[in-house]
């Protein structure tokens, strides 16, 4: 039970941080939303493995999570942009979809995948093609813009998912270790990215609380699901963990009151379901 909470924490932080990062590149920058919200939750999440974890991973391991981490940078600022550009409800669905990668890595790399994960990959990416197809009442303008806002965020997703992948491939059996490589990794391809092409960093003085916020809640989520992962078996925390996607659509139709029609709340659903799938897998 303990396990199972704080797992729900986890998604219910990750969905919540994503949301406010998108309403707020919406009137900032992502570049700049990235570079506040990740530095905090890197930080942080030094601090709790220096504190709480075993020694840190050997040189190869930390490679691999390296490259997870530019990964899933790529993935941050993809997220963000689209959660700023089209609706949060399309984008969220997709970007649960990162849970695909680490099975098609697998099965690229000569493994079966059992039938729970072939309905599941199939599920999730009927859904995510469903729900990309837009409103055909739309003008050609807004067409264009959801185009862009879902290319985004299959990209997202794709960041995401080599994230997952590193993560996998570089199992130490610490909890705290990888993710805090992770997310420094991260962080750091953020900000010499920034330091090299000088992209536009816009940032409300006003939005300083909101960024500091939408870092605390990465940081808790690590956290979170990392406790969790010792508590109880992956299947259950892994499902559980991975339900941010449904609290960005609850915030979004909440808050900004979007709305979907009704083929592209099914394909919500079928990409939240092939999610629990591949979980229980």
């Amino acid at each position: 039970m303990f396990a199972s909470l704080l797992a729900l924490l986890a998604s219910f932080s990750w969905g919540t941080s994503d949301f406010f990062a998108g309403v707020e590149t919406r009137r900032s920058s992502a570049w700049g939303v990235a570079v506040v919200g990740q530095l905090v939750a890197a930080l942080g999440s030094l601090v709790l493995a220096a504190a709480l974890a075993p020694a840190p991973p050997g040189a190869a391991t930390i490679a691999v999570l390296v490259v997870g981490g530019a990964s899933s940078a790529v993935g941050v600022i993809a997220g963000y942009r689209a959660l700023a550009v089209t609706k949060m409800s399309v984008v969220a669905p997709i970007l649960g979809g990162a849970a695909v990668v680490p099975v098609l890595w697998g099965i690229a790399g000569g493994e079966r995948p059992g039938a729970l994960q072939a309905a599941g990959v199939v599920a999730a990416v009927l859904g995510v093609v469903l729900i990309s197809r837009g409103d055909s009442r739309a003008t050609e303008g807004e067409r264009a813009v959801n185009r862009t806002g879902v290319l985004l965020a299959v990209l997202a997703a794709l960041g995401a998912g080599g994230m997952l992948v590193a993560l996998d491939g570089a199992g130490t059996g610490d909890p705290y270790w990888p993710v805090t490589v992770v997310r420094c990794a991260a962080t750091l391809c953020i900000v010499a990215f920034v330091i090299a092409t000088r992209p536009a960093l816009r940032l409300r003085r006003s939005a300083a609380p909101l960024l500091l916020l939408i870092g605390g809640l990465i940081l808790v989520a690590n956290a979170a699901f990392a406790v969790a992962t010792t508590h109880a078996d992956l299947s259950i925390v892994g499902v559980l963990g991975w339900l941010g996607p449904a609290v960005i659509i609850v915030w979004a139709r909440v808050l900004l009151h979007e709305r979907l029609r009704p083929l592209q709340w099914v394909a919500a659903g079928l990409v939240l379901a092939g999610v629990v799938c591949l979980a229980l897998a």
